[in-house]
């Protein structure tokens, strides 16, 4: 079977899309223990740490009406399938990542996501304040924390999703890396809080 996001996530609900219901039926049970293992996942990844840097895409429609423009935004809907997706390729990357270096502890090739640099956290960390938080990237479970704490406090939301935004352009860009003369400890993933990816 093929799905698209949104058909999982109506299979799951319930709401199966008109002419797929036996083969709706035959799946709820696999899409509900995906949806289960995926929520396990994340919930261990974020005790761990793991950064909940949210992107939100927009489209936008422009009309020409014979006289003027007419512009319409549109939000993606974000469904709960595209982050039990995430989280299965998340694990399934973490766990090939570790059997690679296992078998070529020399010469795997990895991804690395080092911590930031404080001084890039400055100036958001200036705006935060002046909106009444706090934000710490001492660690990325504190990073984590704050920004759980800060975006739950904030009345409006997209301010909270601007500043979520802004702390993703602070981080350090992942970066592959080959294992020689490396540890272990130098292998882990900052914002996916994984120790190998």
């Amino acid at each position: 079977y093929a799905l698209s996001y949104a058909e999982a996530q109506a299979i799951v609900e319930g709401k199966a899309p008109s002419g797929a219901h036996s083969s709706a039926i035959e799946m709820m049970s696999d899409l509900k223990n995906l949806q289960r293992m995926g929520r396990w996942l994340r919930s261990q990844r974020l005790a761990k740490g793991a950064l909940e840097i949210e992107s939100f895409e927009a489209q936008f429609n422009v009309e020409d009406r014979g006289g003027g423009l007419s512009i319409d935004m549109e939000l993606h809907e974000d469904l709960e399938f595209h982050s039990i997706v995430a989280e299965l390729m998340i694990a399934a990357n973490s766990v090939v990542a570790q059997k690679i270096w296992e078998c070529y502890p020399a010469n795997a090739l990895l991804r690395r996501h080092l911590p930031p640099d404080p001084h890039k956290f400055l100036e958001l960390q200036q705006m935060v304040e002046l909106l009444g938080g706090r934000l710490d990237s001492s660690s990325n479970k504190a990073l984590a924390t704050s920004m759980r704490n800060f975006s739950s406090s904030i009345k409006d939301e997209w301010v909270a999703r601007v500043i979520n935004s802004f702390t993703a352009r602070c981080l350090t860009k992942a970066l592959y890396i080959c294992s020689a003369g490396m540890s272990p400890e130098q292998f882990s993933h900052y914002g996916l809080a994984a120790e190998f990816y």
